[in-house]
């Protein structure tokens, strides 16, 4: 049981406030409880804590501590093994404690002290050789004025000799000095840059353990124990948000007779509850408890009339999405043992299958999940109005017996390459999608306009007749058939006075593509160095006097 015992007269003047009814006598106890479990949902978290206290018979009260202050008291539930909770007190304003610096910050910031005065001690030794070498500068300066010295005059050739002599000696022995002195300067100096590097490295291990916050919050209860021993506490609640999981995707296609998609998944963990994450079993859940229950209110509807030119005003709210969860901090962590998924009604729960880390921060930590497999078929999907070049679309069918979620920035292979990094639609168990795997360089489309004939050119035509032939070409460049759907489109009108005419050779394999008005398909077999040419004509004719818009 861990004690916050420089704490203890601000715990009883506070108990003073906010404790039960047990008497003056109660004894009272303080117990730090853990997180061993969490539930992680799109945008808050529910937490389990446990801790251990010994506690003798009768009424006592228990200051349980360490509550993040993200925790939502309001839904804070309370159990001891053999003893009866009586009361509980909440209480924000007064109820919160500064904890000790964790052993694991304690130990970062001497790191992070340790290196700096390596450091410090390098830059003095290389300090000490400079000023070596400086006093060896100014001893061959004092040695080449010597020569200059009207005291001199008058020596006898012998002195002068001997004299030089020495200073020659003396002069070598300076130089020596000089060049060792800053030799050694520059050898101690390149101790610096590996040294720098890890003070840095010591720097983000300190920040990364010190965004845990020390404020912490604490509840008092009152209990009443019937027979004294261990009792096993059991904390659990929802935080206010600070959490929050999305899904990643690699899907690899590999081509071939047979076209196969490997789809590995993994998922992205963010919590900034205000306390790290050890050895916690994880669950992920895609309901949304703090989300809407019950269908929304369908109010009357109320039309009123006023004169032209006035003008009606609606307003439109709009709520925050969960957004991307790619931080600048990025931890890897691979789920060796797998996940557990369950469905619950509409509810998807992944359990990862051993302990994890995920530390309080802006940093995301990813985990790997699992790897589904499945035969797909792929064609090339083209838009010559839109496109130079076809895309390969795959059909896919989830027979994977659980909804696939949404994922932004899933990456997408072609036989290893990667092809595209493109968001991935929810995909609902037993339904079917397309996927866009990129572009196809060697499928080229063109549509050419040969003939446009219209009254008065512009983005109004004030005649009352407008007709355009289009030929659109598609060639495959490459070495292999492929099956090619097509989609261009002709002009609608919900007016009889507009009529509209359209012929196609050849003709398209579908109309009204989607329940969209005027868009045409043709699906046609475009085998290697092949060309496939349609021609569209279109024809709109309106009364004189009209424009056409």
């Amino acid at each position: 049981m861990q004690r916050f015992s420089f704490l203890r007269p601000f715990v009883l003047t506070l108990l003073t406030a906010v404790g039960g009814t047990t008497g003056a006598m109660a004894d009272r106890f303080e117990v730090a409880s853990q997180p061993v479990a969490a539930t992680v949902f799109p945008n808050l978290a529910h937490v389990v804590r446990t801790a251990s206290v010994d506690l003798p018979a009768g009424l006592h009260q228990v200051v349980l501590t360490g509550l993040p202050t993200s925790t939502n008291l309001e839904t804070l539930q309370i159990s001891l093994s053999g003893a009866e909770i009586v009361s509980t007190a909440l209480n924000r304003q007064a109820g919160t404690l500064l904890q000790d610096k964790p052993p694991a910050v304690i130990a970062a910031e001497a790191e992070v002290q340790q290196i700096k005065d390596q450091i410090a001690a390098v830059k003095a030794a290389a300090d000490t050789e400079r000023a070596r070498a400086k006093a060896a500068k100014l001893s061959l300066q004092f040695l080449g004025q010597l020569g200059a010295n009207e005291g001199l005059a008058g020596t006898t050739a012998d002195t002068l000799q001997a004299m030089a002599n020495v200073v020659s000696i003396e002069a070598q022995k300076a130089n020596e000095t000089v060049v060792a002195a800053e030799h050694a300067a520059q050898k101690t100096e390149q101790q610096l840059p590996p040294l720098q590097e890890a003070l840095e490295q010591a720097k983000r291990r300190l920040t990364l353990i010190t965004q845990e916050q020390r404020e912490r919050q604490f509840v008092v209860a009152d209990v009443r124990v019937q027979t004294a021993g261990a009792q096993d506490v059991k904390l659990s609640y929802y935080t206010d948000g600070a959490a929050a999981w999305a899904a990643t995707y690699a899907l690899h296609l590999t081509t071939g007779d047979t076209p196969k998609l490997r789809l590995e998944r993994g998922v992205l963990v963010r919590q900034y509850t205000g306390e790290n994450w050890r050895d916690v079993a994880l669950t992920l859940s895609t309901a949304a408890p703090n989300a809407q229950s019950a269908p929304a209110f369908l109010p009357s509807l109320h039309h009123r009339i006023q004169g032209a030119g006035a003008s009606l005003s609606r307003k439109y709210s709009a709520t925050a999405d969960l957004g991307a969860l790619a931080a600048p901090a990025i931890v890897a962590e691979t789920a060796e043992a797998g996940w557990n998924a369950t469905t619950e009604a509409a509810v998807l729960r992944y359990e990862l299958a051993h302990p994890v880390r995920v530390p309080t921060g802006s940093g995301v930590v990813t985990f790997d999940m699992d790897t589904l497999e499945t035969d797909v078929r792929q064609h090339a999907e083209a838009v010559p109005l839109l496109d130079e070049v076809a895309y390969r679309v795959v059909t896919l069918e989830n027979g994977f017996g659980e909804r696939l979620m949404g994922a932004q920035d899933a990456q997408f292979y072609v036989d290893g390459a990667l092809t595209a990094v493109m968001d991935f639609t929810p995909l609902a168990a037993g339904a079917t999608g397309e996927l866009g795997f990129g572009p196809i360089h060697g499928l080229t489309l063109a549509r050419d306009v040969l003939r446009q004939n219209e009254g008065d050119r512009g983005v109004i035509s004030r005649s009352n007749l407008l007709e355009q032939d289009v030929v659109i070409t598609a060639e495959n460049l490459t070495g292999q058939s492929w099956s090619l759907r097509l989609l261009d489109r002709v002009p609608y009108s919900e007016q009889e006075d507009l009529n509209i005419t359209w012929s196609a050779r050849p003709a398209p394999d579908e109309t009204d593509v989607d329940n969209r008005r005027g868009i045409l398909a043709w699906q046609f077999e475009l085998p290697a160095k092949g060309r496939q040419t349609i021609t569209l004509q279109t024809s709109l004719r309106w009364p004189d006097g009209m424009e056409l818009r």
